[in-house]
């Protein structure tokens, strides 16, 4: 049904209800499509916000980066820090699975997530930074992601790789195991403000 991405108007004709949507949701989820779930998410008609919140929050440890860039997306209009705050969290998150892709050309896949973002946080990161909010939020999403029991595997960004595109396929990604230790790296690496 969703094989492209897809639009507003599109996702309008195509979904009726909640009911539906949430059907979609899951089967996407079911076979591991979590880039594509996520642009669905991402771009159903606004009058589904708060149904897709609710159901990412429902569903968090079975979500991956994206989806924490939805919510973000979902609430830039009306709850900056909150946006900001979910930002933070996906981008500590889609940082350490990016860490786990055995193909080091699959970390450009986290550009790919500022194409969800809403506008407003895209205007403001800027000064968010300087002010040392962000770090601030990234030290706060980092502890997030240490509590989060995620049971989902990274291939939302290890299929950005090179190797995708090769005769002999993705080349995967280290056990999931290590994402603990990769949390740790990152917080390691996060520059003081």
């Amino acid at each position: 049904m969703f094989s492209h991405p897809t639009d507003k108007e599109e996702l309008s004709k195509r979904i009726v209800d909640e009911q539906q949507l949430e059907k979609v949701l899951n089967a996407q989820i079911a076979k591991g499509n979590y880039n594509l779930t996520a642009r669905i998410a991402a771009g159903a008609p606004q009058q589904y916000d708060a149904f897709i919140m609710t159901w990412i929050q429902q569903n968090i440890t079975e979500l991956p980066a994206p989806f924490f860039y939805v919510m973000s997306r979902k609430l830039d209009a009306t709850d900056n820090k909150a946006a900001l705050r979910w930002y933070t969290r996906g981008y500590v998150l889609a940082m350490v699975d990016r860490k786990l892709c055995i193909d080091k050309s699959a970390r450009q896949g986290i550009e790919y997530l500022n194409y969800i973002l809403g506008d407003e946080l895209k205007q403001n990161i800027g000064s968010y930074q300087e002010s040392g909010l962000i770090y601030q939020e990234r030290v706060a999403a980092i502890e997030y992601a240490g509590t989060l029991k995620q049971n989902y595997d990274p291939m939302w960004i290890c299929s950005h790789g090179v190797s995708t595109f090769t005769e002999e396929g993705n080349s995967g990604f280290e056990p999931l195991e290590k994402r603990k230790d990769k949390l740790d790296e990152l917080a390691q690496s996060l520059p003081k403000k």
